[in-house]
């Protein structure tokens, strides 16, 4: 995450601002640009790591990168500069498809919400009702 620059020059100038036309002085002003900065720096870097927080949005361009359920390389939004970013976990080369992981997802989540499965995912699952009375009856003890 990148610290809001839009968030962080307007609270230098209101600070300017509000000095220059004497309406609080000085060392209030420092004192509440300092309160702003430590807000914007704990919600852009100690919350969402501490906490876990994640937000989901739809990105209709970004959603054109491919998936990979190995996928390093991580997308997150931006919300004060309403931007979106592509992070490479490693260097990419020239002409080399990017690729994302849409999460830990089954094929059958996969097909379900995106049309495709992946080939060897490590995070694919087989549900199979009534197994245990399908084996009890295999081996005979039936119930």
């Amino acid at each position: 995450s990148k610290l809001p620059k839009e968030q962080l020059f307007l609270t230098g100038l209101l600070v300017a601002i509000s000095t220059q036309l004497n309406l609080v002085d000085g060392g209030k002003a420092a004192l509440g640009a300092g309160a702003v900065v430590l807000f914007l720096v704990a919600q852009s870097f100690l919350l969402p790591t501490i906490l876990g927080l994640t937000h989901y949005v739809i990105a209709p361009v970004i959603d054109m990168i491919n998936h990979e359920g190995t996928a390093g390389n991580a997308v997150s939004f931006q919300a004060f500069q309403s931007t979106f970013e592509v992070q490479a976990s490693s260097s990419i080369k020239a002409g080399e498809q990017v690729m994302i992981s849409y999460g830990t997802r089954s094929n059958d989540q996969l097909l379900q919400y995106y049309g495709f499965v992946e080939k060897n995912n490590k995070d694919d699952l087989y549900e199979v009702e009534g197994l245990w009375d399908k084996l009890r009856a295999a081996v005979g003890q039936g119930e």
